[in-house]
């Protein structure tokens, strides 16, 4: 799961929010529908997983589950993907982000959202 959701939630947050805010052209829609489906297929593979275990590997959180986490963060946060029809991620995405530290992971993704935009004006 890991390996695949990487590409797939960066690629989408990428054409979803961060180039339509520095190109100033719309979100290619055809485009973003494909690759949701992909961002679908890596959810729902990760929420099977997810069942049977607290954690991406064991029962305690490792640096896969840290970097799985980050993906799923992103799409949240910066894409606005709803975590709804994936119950065991969205359980465990808020298991993780009250694990220690995680605050200051989660004050940078409005402000990042918030310097794309100012600065998109610029391009």
């Amino acid at each position: 799961v890991l390996n695949n959701l990487r590409p797939v939630t960066s690629t989408y947050v990428w054409r979803k929010v961060i180039l339509p805010l520095i190109s100033g052209k719309p979100v290619d829609e055809l485009q973003l529908v494909a690759l949701k489906q992909h961002v679908v297929q890596q959810l729902q593979a990760l929420n099977l997983k997810l069942c049977n275990s607290d954690y991406a590997t064991g029962s305690q959180p490792t640096i896969a589950d840290l970097s799985i986490v980050s993906h799923v963060h992103q799409l949240v946060k910066l894409a606005e993907f709803s975590l709804d029809p994936y119950p065991a991620v969205k359980k465990y995405f808020h298991q993780m982000t009250k694990l220690e530290h995680f605050d200051k992971v989660d004050f940078i993704m409005p402000v990042l959202k918030a310097f794309v935009a100012e600065t998109s004006m610029f391009f």
